[in-house]
Order: C-alpha cells, then structure tokens, then sequence
C-alpha cells in the first residue's frame, strides 16, 4: 500500500464511530492489521449460519442485511453504509452469522480478524464504549422503526424514502437524489406490505410528482409533502 493510500485510510479510520477517542498510533496499528476486499453490487459478503470469523467495516458503498424465512424468502432488515461495522455482534459472542449481507453497489470493506478485533477491544476501554454505544443506537433505530408499523402502508414507505434520504441523500437544489438500491419488493418488505401495494404507491408518486423514478436513482422532488405523509 502506498503511503497516499495509506493516508486516506487513516483519515477514513479516524472519522469512525467505533474509533472516536482513541490515540492515532492505535488507529495506525488497527489501520496496519487490517485486510480490504472490493465488492461489486450482487457480491455476497457472508452467508446466515456461517462461522462469525471476520469482522467487517464499510468504507465506501452499501451493504443489504438479509434474513431468510421458513419459505426461503430471502427479506431485507437492514442497509448499512459508511463507517458502519457489519458482523460485529457474531463475532464478539462467537456465534454464526444471524443474517446475510449482500453487496448493494461497488464498495469496499476493511477486514480484521474476528481474534483481533475483539483483543482491540478488550485492550481499549475507549472502544468498547465506541462499539456499545452503536450497538445501542442500532438497537434503538431497529425499535423506531418497529414502531412505525402502527402508520398506514402509505406513511411507512414515506418514512423508509426519508430514512434512506438521511443516510444517502445527495441534495440537488430542492430535490433529493437517492442510489436505486432496494428493488420494489425489497421495500414491500421492509415496510410490511405487499408487493402490489409497493408498485401502486411508488408509481402513484411519481405520476404526482412526488418522488420521480429513474433507471438507477429515486428523485425526491416535494420533501415535504414526504414529510407530511409520514406522519399520518
């Protein structure tokens, strides 16, 4: 790795959550420790059921966390991006993977070792807040969103297009650009509904000119109205 490369990589490390507070030395031999595997969208990064042995932290892209049901339905709980850590709870309690994760756009992520990490954080008290305190955040988005179930089917998908917006929006004067990531039934099912129903109100919007369709983006162009309907 040149030292540019390895430049870049220690700025990213010191912006994550998980780090904050530690020394730049430390980083620097976390940073030292650690692997990077290119993904592309579609790669499949660990399968549920599989031996929790890598722990993994995004550095650029989108990763799906999938569960299987009984009917071999595969369905979307969780999309994690930047600066996130993936696997970390497997591998901290040392069992098997309890989901799924799926590249969803170009990426890369930074690996360590699940041995490693968790000596990293049994070593550094600073850490193991850092990683309780996402776990705990996580935990807590998951319940937020839980609740959210009592809206009807249309403020749900409302609330799913402003979460996603928050997280990977990019602003283009009064309109939010998000990545295609989630195809149509992959938001029927993290909103709990149908995929028809899915279908119907997306393509609604878009006749109204409240969220545009394109091959690759979902346009946000009335924030507001977005906004309005998530509350109902």
């Amino acid at each position: 790795m040149s030292l540019a490369e390895q430049a870049i990589r220690l700025k990213f490390l010191s912006s994550v959550p998980l780090l904050q507070d530690l020394s730049t030395a430390t980083i620097q031999d976390i940073s030292r420790q650690m692997g990077v595997i290119a993904c592309s969208r579609g790669d499949r990064i660990f399968t549920e059921g599989s031996e929790a042995a890598t722990f993994y932290l995004i550095w650029e892209g989108w990763v799906k966390v999938m569960r299987d049901t009984a009917s071999g339905h595969s369905v979307l709980f969780e999309i994690l991006g930047p600066g996130e850590m993936l696997g970390a709870v497997a591998v901290v309690n040392e069992h098997p993977f309890p989901a799924t994760a799926v590249a969803a756009s170009e990426g890369k992520l930074l690996t360590l070792s699940g041995k490693s990490f968790t000596g990293y954080l049994n070593r550094y008290p600073e850490m193991q807040r850092n990683y309780s305190r996402e776990i705990g955040t996580r935990l807590g988005q998951t319940r937020a969103w839980q609740t959210s179930i009592s809206l009807n089917v249309e403020g749900r998908i409302a609330q799913l297009f402003l979460r996603l917006a928050e997280r990977m929006g990019k602003r283009e004067g009064a309109s939010v650009r998000l990545p295609r990531l989630l195809t149509r039934q992959e938001i029927a099912d993290m909103v709990g509904t149908t995929l028809e129903t899915a279908i119907r109100t997306v393509s609604r919007w878009n006749k109204e000119g409240l969220v545009r369709t394109e091959e690759h983006s979902f346009v946000i162009e009335a924030l507001d109205d977005l906004v309005a309907l998530s509350e109902k």
